[in-house]
């Protein structure tokens, strides 16, 4: 589970941007931001392979306009 959560500072370090990290990347720059990623039921697997670091992909669906989307993650080993 990853969710979109408060990721900026606040107050804003830029002028009459409110919520710089969030405007600035997830609008201007097309970032895909997921902050407090549960991870807990991978580290069975990550314990049994005896691997601590993988790639994780998490491929959104292709919505139009939208601003947000169910994803498929993936860890590859």
């Amino acid at each position: 589970m990853g969710s979109d959560g408060d990721s900026d500072t606040v107050p804003s370090v830029v002028e009459q941007v409110d919520y710089p990290v969030h405007v600035l990347a997830i609008c201007a720059m097309g970032v895909v931001l997921m902050d407090c990623l549960n991870l807990d039921d991978l580290a069975p697997a990550c314990a049994e392979e005896r691997r601590w670091e993988f790639l994780l992909t998490a491929a959104p669906l292709v919505q139009s306009r939208g601003t947000g989307t169910p994803v498929n993650p993936i860890a590859a080993f």
